[in-house]
């Protein structure tokens, strides 16, 4: 009969492997006792980077920005008790941000449940309507089938990237004693396991519907923010300029700088937003509006005001916080971008879009006229000075205010809860 620390080293072997071979390349370890058998997998694990940080929520929050940044899963580990619990504030993160981060939380074993053992609380479903998916494993036993664990591994791998990014729990109890007394042994390294997002596309009678509502009529396109895309930047771009309409974009949109064409991005809308009659001079009928809700508070009013809205998202999740959407399409981006120009070839041109030249002549003026009070200059030229690939800016007023200065960022991140 195999003893408990054995079956315990080749069962966290085993699915470690399996969450390796499908794509995860960083795991993030919160040390303690009941955890140890994963912990030492996770560290013996070839291809696989592991940060060790003591404090749960620091990991679980350290995790979230890795996972943002390289757009893969991170694997997160923590004891049994209340440590897996200090990971809901990054956990709800993670659910609004559409971030995907696998979440492993070791227990004690069912006969240790309900009967006052230390360190011992209800960990099933511990995130509830949090996460993707939660699974509730058995303690590791005589006779396993490591295949069953790799599969297993891949299936919690794609239910953190689609079809709605995000969490994904396990639960794993371990008996002791937890480790063997022995050399650790070696498990099979299963084959990679290929797994990848489709790309939904939109049907011929999503943009037929699409052309028939904007047709002639001015409109603006708005740009929330959205998932990291090479391609999107330039179909957007040459979408905006075959619809002649400009492009509101909002800070994590990160469209406002970059190789793609820059000509129909407005940067400087909340100026004149922020007046009424201005507004009303260059209302639109319609909006095409692409990721998440906007932030600022005048875009989202100036948004509300149009009677077509037009969402086009490829999460399932329905984005409309001001009760005016008329169109949810569910599709990739730059997909949409790429048929609605095909289609809109084929009609005339939208010339004479008012809101457009409006908004250019808005744009000048306020280059000419515009003042910049001292922290705003001291701004600028430290951003220009600094050279980090990425910049993190804190929810609510710090990310509004950076829509509100030119600055040249490569890319800007920020939570969403």
């Amino acid at each position: 009969m195999t003893d408990n620390g054995t079956l315990n080293s080749l069962w966290s072997q085993a699915i470690v492997a399996g969450f390796v071979a499908a794509g995860v390349k960083r795991a993030v370890i919160s040390p303690g006792s009941r955890s140890t058998p994963l912990a030492l997998a996770l560290l013996g694990q070839s291809g696989l980077i592991c940060d060790v940080t003591v404090d749960e929520r620091s990991a679980a929050f350290f995790a979230l920005g890795i996972a943002k940044a390289s757009h893969r899963p991170v694997l997160l580990l923590a004891t049994s008790g209340t440590a897996p619990a200090n990971w809901m504030p990054a956990v709800m993160e993670a659910n609004l941000s559409r971030v995907p981060l696998i979440l492993i939380s070791a227990d004690r074993p069912p006969e240790l449940q309900g009967c006052g053992a230390n360190q011992t609380v209800d960990q099933v479903n511990l995130f509830g309507v949090q996460v993707r998916a939660s699974h509730a494993l058995g303690a590791p036993h005589e006779g396993f089938d490591p295949a069953y664990l790799h599969r297993l591994a891949a299936r919690v791998c794609e239910q953190a990237i689609w079809p709605h990014p995000g969490p994904v729990h396990i639960n794993q109890p371990f008996r002791e004693p937890l480790i063997p007394q022995g050399n650790l042994l070696a498990s099979d390294v299963p084959a990679e396991i290929y797994i990848r997002q489709p790309l939904l596309s939109p049907t011929p009678g999503d943009i037929q519907e699409v052309c028939r509502v904007i047709a002639g009529r001015p409109g603006v396109i708005v740009c929330g923010e959205l998932p990291e895309s090479p391609d999107f930047p330039f179909a957007i771009s040459a979408l905006a300029a075959q619809l002649v309409c400009p492009i509101l974009a909002e800070p994590l949109s990160n469209l406002r700088f970059g190789p793609h064409d820059l000509s129909h991005v407005a940067v400087r809308y909340n100026a004149w937003l922020s007046d009424s009659a201005s507004q009303a001079r260059v209302r639109p009928a319609w909006v095409l509006r692409f990721g998440a809700f906007p932030v600022t508070r005048n875009l989202q009013n100036y948004v509300a005001s149009a009677t077509v809205q037009i969402v086009v998202q490829p999460w399932p999740r329905w984005s409309d916080p001001a009760q005016r959407v008329t169109h949810m399409l569910r599709s990739d981006p730059t997909a949409f971008c790429k048929a609605l120009i095909a289609a809109c070839l084929s009609l005339a041109r939208l010339a004479g879009n008012v809101l457009l030249s409006k908004l250019k002549r808005a744009h000048n003026l306020l280059k000419k006229l515009s003042t910049l009070p001292p922290s705003s200059i001291i701004c600028q030229k430290t951003m220009l000075y600094l050279s980090a690939i990425r910049w993190l800016f804190a929810n609510s007023i710090p990310i509004q205010a950076v829509g509100t200065r030119r600055c040249i960022f490569t890319e800007i991140v920020a939570p969403a809860a």
